[in-house]
């Protein structure tokens, strides 16, 4: 049966209109059927009189992830030896609300047409229509334009859970979409943004952003999933450093850890280098009075931190940046918070761009332009973090300095007083004045701060 159609005016949440004699035809044939309208489309008011369409509603169900198929076994049945059973499908995100364009048949014969156009992406073609992308598909013909379509929107995309459940997994291809991992696969490739591989974005919300780079979550219209994308401005053209960043792109995509944001891609042109990884909750920045109600909370954030930091160090990495904007959490189901390590830019590019640097080590604040960034100084990083966190203010306090010269000595005069306010039980012989040594020769490791917490 097709699904509900309604007089003037459209009551469905997106309309199909056919905009090929062939389509139309399609819908005629069924219409002594079901309740198919001929009703004209309002964008070709010339057309008004002979253009029929199919209005497609988002079930109320949260059940439902098939919104409509199309061809010869489909919902809307398209009786023609070029068209596949299952010619293509509109289907929902189950997590986002989004709407995806599928191509299901075997030849890859379904087409994007018209200003708006993207591409398929991916071995599953699929791709986020919207109120201002892919307006225009079609298949059938030489050109793929034999059965051609045109989606409007009477409410746009995306579509909201309801109390945040999310949609299961029944329709009429519903294995096919709910065994989808749902991470991303990591790509191996530094691309071009001009090229075909590269990922299509659509910018949704501004995050954040620093001397010269941006943090914006985004749309991929390849999955319909949000992703976080980092924008850094390159100041000179990336020709010298493309095969340094093609090499550690690969090997990020390659690797993993439990406590570092996962990495999906990067890509560059001329101009800017966009490092792409998986949405999170936010940073620790938001957490700070969650910690300060029972210090003890900082033990969790400290151990996962440092098992992150461990794992890049036997890659031959120090990450540079460790600071309360890089670590990102997510809420777990207990109630407590799973943390990662962010920041790729600093380890791609070899470069710093903080707007600030309270949370550098003494060695990094004395000699800036040699960029002295090793393991030693993100363990003082990953600790001046912790006392942002505990003691906003008193960090605080520091930024007023005319020079950033009693950062490293007001940090490390809380690290006696945060050791004492932590229980000793739970810290297990650790010293966070191990951490806020001002020779690095005299800091711990990561590898060692963990043996003491275990």
């Amino acid at each position: 049966m097709l699904p509900r159609l309604a007089l003037t005016p459209p009551k469905g949440d997106f309309v199909l209109y056919a905009e090929s004699e062939a389509s139309k035809k399609a819908l005629l044939d069924q219409k002594s059927k079901s309740d198919t309208s001929d009703r004209g489309n309002p964008s070709f008011p010339k057309l008004r009189d002979d253009c029929t369409s199919i209005q497609v509603f988002v079930p109320k169900q949260m059940v439902d992830l098939t919104l409509i198929t199309l061809g010869r076994q489909g919902k809307l049945r398209i009786d023609h030896s070029e068209v596949a059973d299952i010619q293509c499908s509109l289907e929902i995100h189950r997590l986002t609300g989004e709407i995806l364009l599928y191509d299901r048949s075997e030849n890859a014969s379904t087409k994007l047409f018209g200003p708006t156009a993207t591409r398929f992406q991916g071995p599953l073609r699929r791709v986020v229509v919207n109120n201002m992308t892919n307006l225009h598909f079609g298949f059938g013909g030489s050109n793929g334009d034999l059965f051609k379509w045109l989606i409007l929107w009477t409410n746009t995309p995306p579509f909201p859970l309801r109390n945040g459940v999310p949609r299961g997994p029944t329709g009429v291809l519903p294995r096919t979409i709910w065994e989808l991992p749902e991470g991303f696969v990591p790509s191996l490739t530094l691309h071009e943004m001009s090229s075909h591989q590269a990922m299509s974005v659509i910018e949704r919300r501004h995050i954040g952003f620093g001397p010269a780079s941006r943090v914006f979550e985004a749309l991929d219209l390849g999955s319909g999933g949000y992703v976080a994308v980092k924008e850094l401005s390159l100041s000179a053209r990336p020709d010298a450093f493309r095969s340094d960043f093609a090499q550690l792109v690969r090997l990020f995509g390659q690797r993993s850890h439990r406590h570092i944001v996962e990495f999906i891609g990067a890509q560059i042109d001329n101009t800017k280098l966009q490092i792409i990884t998986t949405l999170k909750a936010g940073n620790i920045n938001d957490l700070c009075g969650y910690f300060r109600e029972d210090y003890d909370r900082v033990i969790p954030l400290l151990r996962q931190i440092l098992q992150a930091l461990e794992y890049l160090a036997s890659l031959g990495f120090g990450h540079g940046e460790v600071c309360p904007e890089n670590i990102l959490y997510t809420k777990l189901p207990e109630g407590s918070y799973q943390y990662q390590l962010s920041g790729f830019n600093s380890i791609l590019t070899r470069s710093s761009a903080a707007a600030r640097s309270w949370h550098r080590a003494p060695e990094v604040l004395n000699n800036p332009r040699r960029r002295n960034r090793t393991h030693k100084s993100d363990i003082w990083s990953l600790f001046a973090t912790i006392v942002f966190a505990l003691d906003f203010k008193s960090i605080l306090g520091v930024f007023e300095l005319p020079t950033f010269i009693g950062v490293p000595q007001a940090i490390q005069e809380r690290a006696a007083q945060l050791s004492n306010h932590i229980r000793a039980t739970a810290l297990r012989g650790i010293s966070f004045q191990d951490m806020a040594e001002l020779s690095p020769d005299d800091r711990p490791t990561a590898a060692e701060l963990l043996r003491r917490l275990s």
